[in-house]
């Protein structure tokens, strides 16, 4: 496994040094490089001069080749979007592959095991969007993150954790709210689904993704009401025009 060699100061002893960092960890082909992850294992060194314990956050691709995904941790990351064209070419054999990028490593974590699930990013982001409107909408609690939990098939169930300004609140959902969600996400993120890079998936994406949608829909009924007065395409498509603006 290849790695960079990165000049640090131990903020301990205030001594520089040069560590070893992993760029890339391909865990079909190193499995155990995924607990070292999970656990922040990975960032973590030893100084040499005074053996305590420095903390390196780093750029770092996560790289599943039998899952097929990829997941690109660059910290604080503003970004919706980044095209890496040595990695495009690197890994051109892996196509079709999903690729995301992340600002921190919880949201990587959730990545990881949202797509080792073989469920949507995308369908499980609207979902999450959707529950913690309801949860906003009891008026009780003010949502500062969502995570998603588990997702229960034979029990027609999915979960997620937020953290709220009253503390950790668990909720979950019936499984049709998900697949509502792969429907909007079939109607309105193909796009998204078919584009190269690597793309930020996340509460800012659902949002918008739901007003499309819902402007989608709009129309949609509106072309319906137009069409029962009308049989002209063009008079139809110019009542339809709706001038707000898409996000």
């Amino acid at each position: 496994m290849n790695f960079e060699v990165k000049k640090v100061t131990c903020p301990h002893c205030n001594k520089q040094q040069n560590i070893n960092v992993y760029p890339t960890i391909n865990i079909t082909l190193f499995p155990e490089m995924k607990n070292k992850l999970l656990s922040g294992d990975i960032f973590n060194r030893m100084c040499r001069y005074c053996s305590k314990t420095i903390e390196i956050k780093h750029p770092l691709l996560y790289c599943d080749m039998e899952n097929r995904f990829m997941v690109y941790y660059i910290p604080m990351i503003q970004s919706s979007k980044i095209i890496d064209t040595a990695l495009e070419e690197e890994f051109k054999d892996m196509k079709p592959i999903k690729r995301r990028i992340v600002a921190d490593l919880d949201t990587m974590k959730e990545k990881i095991l949202i797509l080792e699930s073989g469920l949507d990013d995308m369908a499980i982001e609207i979902t999450k969007l959707a529950v913690a409107n309801v949860i906003t909408e009891k008026g009780d609690k003010k949502i500062l993150k969502g995570t998603f939990s588990f997702c229960y098939q034979e029990k027609n169930t999915i979960g997620f954790e937020f953290d709220t300004d009253s503390g950790p609140y668990c909720q979950s959902t019936r499984m049709e709210v998900y697949q509502k969600a792969e429907y909007i996400v079939r109607k309105t993120a193909m796009l998204d689904k078919n584009m190269t890079g690597f793309l930020k998936i996340d509460s800012d994406w659902a949002d918008n993704m739901l007003f499309k949608f819902k402007l989608r829909e709009k129309k949609r009924e509106q072309y319906k009401k137009q069409s029962k007065l009308t049989t002209d395409p063009v008079e139809i498509s110019m009542k339809i025009g709706n001038n707000k603006k898409v996000k």
